[in-house]
């Protein structure tokens, strides 16, 4: 770690909380820390010759559900191994809402999900079980029936207006953006720590910066990318509206009295929109991975857990790049460059 990246940890720690009732769980998750796959065991796996040798090395790394099931079968296993984190992480929590306003991100995405497959006739992608606060079956039921009083208010608010920006407009787009943006606004109001109030500022300002960028990218104008955003975090919205009126090679500049320009200078680098955005979305997940690290110097409170289950998604991620480039015959150098740092 060099001197910079450890003043800005330090920086964040200072947002910790300390509280004796999360001394178990912090116990539990420093040792589980360990077991997290750090950077010379990805290479290793984006060097398997083939899917089977990549899902064997993750089950000789531990991975339960790689030992238990064929490698043809690697989106259901990821699925269940996310489910097996959010049950241990409510297991060793000694209060519910440190977990379950991440697992509500699960419900909002689902709230997606369904909406897109009952009014555009297809599912662009898969619900997640299992994880979420509130049964799949009950949202996608609340979706038929146009009956939204079963679910949590912040979930049957969303969905309605949803639907009600769909109708006007019928623009897909209106599932995406009503249901982010009440996703977000959610998060905000249940954070609740310093620490992590700071980080769902910082989910913001990175959903933001990547619906601007996409916005360039495609031509589109103010108004579409003003019904794009989310809850700002540090970024006004006016700001991030500035952007789409200058060249990216701007924005560094525009961005020097944020956390972003050197994210978004990184990103200018590329040529072609696809990429810029996927090596955004590359870099936005180290980002945070960076800030989360703070939480080390947490003796005891409810950040470490909550890094550990971000961290562990984030290894999911990678194991789900690694083995989709591994079907597709992709180069282990070029799937080395999609990789998301870890955590270790």
């Amino acid at each position: 770690m060099n001197a910079a990246n450890e003043m800005i940890e330090l920086e964040y720690a200072a947002e910790l909380v300390e509280d004796s009732s999360f001394a178990f769980a912090t116990g539990s998750i420093r040792v589980l820390e360990t077991r997290l796959l750090a950077g010379a065991q990805l290479s290793r796996l984006a060097e398997a010759a083939d899917p089977a040798e990549a899902w064997r090395l993750l089950a000789e790394a531990g991975m339960t559900e790689a030992a238990e099931t064929g490698w043809q079968d690697y989106e259901a296993a990821l699925g269940r191994e996310l489910a097996r984190l959010y049950r241990y992480a409510r297991s060793v929590s000694p209060r519910p809402e440190a977990v379950a306003w991440l697992g509500k991100r699960y419900d909002f995405h689902n709230l997606k999900v369904f909406l897109k497959a009952h009014f555009l006739g297809e599912a662009p992608e898969e619900a997640v079980f299992g994880v979420g606060e509130v049964p799949s079956e009950l949202i996608a039921q609340a979706v038929r029936t146009a009956v939204w009083e079963a679910l949590p208010e912040e979930l049957a608010r969303a969905g309605a207006e949803a639907v009600v920006e769909y109708e006007k407009t019928k623009a897909a787009q209106a599932f995406d953006f009503t249901v982010d943006r009440a996703m977000f606004a959610y998060l905000k109001r249940a954070s609740r720590y310093p620490f992590l109030q700071g980080l769902v500022e910082l989910w913001c300002d990175l959903a933001n910066l990547k619906s601007a960028l996409r916005a360039k990218a495609l031509g589109k104008d103010r108004e579409f990318l003003a019904r794009a955003l989310v809850p700002p975090g540090e970024v006004p919205l006016d700001r991030l509206l500035g952007l789409l009126e200058a060249p990216l090679d701007e924005w560094p500049e525009m961005l020097k009295w944020t956390p972003y320009a050197r994210l978004i200078a990184q990103v200018r680098a590329q040529t072609q929109a696809g990429a810029a955005l996927g090596e955004f979305e590359r870099l936005a997940d180290n980002f945070v991975l960076e800030r989360l690290r703070a939480t080390r110097f947490s003796l005891y409170g409810p950040e470490p857990l909550v890094a550990y289950i971000l961290a562990k998604e984030l290894e999911l991620k990678n194991i789900r790049i690694i083995m989709v480039g591994k079907i597709n015959g992709l180069p282990p150098e070029a799937l080395k460059e999609r990789l998301r740092i870890g955590y270790g």
